[in-house]
């Protein structure tokens, strides 16, 4: 079984292998590119691959519910520019109160300017989840 623990090292619950958006890519080509990899949000990184900013399925519900369709705008118009991010040696805790506070469900993991992970709530979930007893586990499913 699993410690739950609020000190457990984001690294043991990030996702590694980040899919990143370029500034300069159109609406439909990052929608693709999220449904593909079945994500919500991705980082957006300028030409030095540098992060400025992160792009998701919330980012483009205006397109959508103000009828302005699927245009050929750049990620960089509708994209979040304010990058939630903790350093890579941070704590699952501090991911945790980030997102509680801010009203969140990404932060990006960084190592100086460099991206290394991601970390989502359903990241954190199913951290909760390892730390349940084995037979607490099993999934529960309610019918309406």
């Amino acid at each position: 079984m699993v410690t739950l623990d609020a000190e457990t090292p984001i690294q043991g619950l990030m996702s590694k292998d980040v899919v990143l958006l370029g500034k300069e890519t159109t609406i439909p080509q990052a929608l693709a590119t999220l449904r593909e990899f079945l994500l919500s949000t991705a980082p957006v990184v300028d030409e030095r691959g540098e992060c400025v900013g992160v792009f998701g399925l919330a980012d483009a519900a205006p397109l959508v519910l103000d009828g302005l369709g699927f245009t050929d705008d750049k990620v960089s118009d509708w994209m979040t520019e304010k990058v939630r991010w903790l350093p890579i040696g941070a704590t699952a805790g501090d991911a945790a109160r980030m997102m509680a506070d801010e009203g969140i469900h990404h932060v990006v993991v960084m190592d100086e300017k460099s991206i290394r992970g991601i970390v989502s709530s359903l990241d954190l979930v199913r951290f909760l989840v390892r730390a349940l007893p084995p037979a607490q586990r099993k999934p529960t499913r309610s019918t309406l």
